[in-house]
């Protein structure tokens, strides 16, 4: 009983590795494309609202 329990954990493991892949993948896609529309640059307007949230 307990051999099968240990299969059915190593399928559902071979099982899940994939998707947790194609989801890292798909966040880091997510990143880059987020990071390429925002602009690497801060506008001053923007960094002094960050700031202002702190204060």
């Amino acid at each position: 009983m307990e051999q099968i329990g240990q299969v059915g954990d190593a399928v559902k493991r071979a099982a899940m590795r994939p998707v947790r892949e194609v989801n890292g993948l798909a966040a880091g896609i997510s990143a880059a494309v987020s990071l390429l529309v925002k602009g690497r640059k801060s506008s001053v307007d923007s960094a002094t609202q960050d700031e202002e949230m702190f204060i």
